[in-house]
């Protein structure tokens, strides 16, 4: 299963309980590895679509859905930046590099979105 699910499939759901998901996994790795597989598409109707309740057209969802996987990947990295610099303190750095993680996906898809032409200053 696509990690790409757990955030698309009730996306307003995830965002709300983003501590809770991040809490809930154990091991700061593998926040980093769904970061990395984190994509633009909205897996649940692109790979796992439901046949017996399929969802509206994407244009037919209310805009705070669009908006959502219109930037998804600054998004839930975003969300999850925050929560996890929240739980950081002096003694407690088991999200240090997931937090890079969230930093270097959002420069990654930048950089895919505007064929790493962006000039910095």
């Amino acid at each position: 299963m696509d990690f790409n699910f757990l955030c698309d499939y009730k996306p307003l759901l995830f965002m709300e309980d983003a501590k809770g998901f991040v809490t809930g996994v154990k091991k700061g790795d593998w926040i980093s590895l769904f970061v990395a597989t984190l994509q633009g598409v909205d897996f649940s109707r692109v790979k796992y679509p439901d046949p017996l309740n399929p969802l509206p057209p994407m244009e037919e969802e209310s805009q705070e859905i669009q908006d959502h996987f219109a930037d998804k990947t600054n998004v839930i990295c975003g969300a999850l930046r925050e929560v996890m610099m929240g739980m950081m303190t002096e003694e407690r750095r088991e999200y240090l590099n997931p937090i890079l993680s969230t930093y270097a996906k959002v420069k990654l898809d930048e950089d895919r979105r505007t064929g790493g032409t962006k000039r910095r200053s």
